[in-house]
């Protein structure tokens, strides 16, 4: 593997990092999990959304850890610094995961209103 590659993975893993990409992936997770396991349709919106932020917190994580172990982003200095820099990226993935939330409520409304004004 040459340096330009190694170069645009770290582009792409960071991108990944700041973008809240992740929260997507969450959720995409999320609604398959719903299809195998049909009782977790049934969760109430509160444990619903603090299970997409700790997929998003799990996701985040490690893709975070790889970055700086690999140098592509500055180590933090003590372990409040790992903390509060994975915190602000799983929060970042967490809102981004409700962009494709939102999608999916607005089209099940708009069925819902079409069905009834049938």
């Amino acid at each position: 593997m040459s340096v330009d590659e190694l170069v645009l993975i770290g582009k792409i893993v960071v991108n990944t990092l700041t973008t809240g990409s992740l929260g997507a992936v969450a959720w995409t997770f999320w609604n398959e999990a719903i299809k195998k396991w049909p009782a977790l349709s049934e969760w109430v919106v509160l444990a619903t959304r603090a299970a997409i932020a700790g997929l998003c917190l799990v996701l985040v994580a490690p893709v975070y850890a790889a970055a700086v172990a690999m140098l592509w982003l500055p180590q933090p200095t003590d372990w409040r610094g790992w903390v509060g820099q994975i915190l602000s990226y799983a929060a970042g993935a967490y809102i981004a995961s409700q962009i494709p939330h939102a999608v999916q409520k607005e089209r099940e409304d708009t069925q819902k209103k079409a069905l009834a004004n049938q």
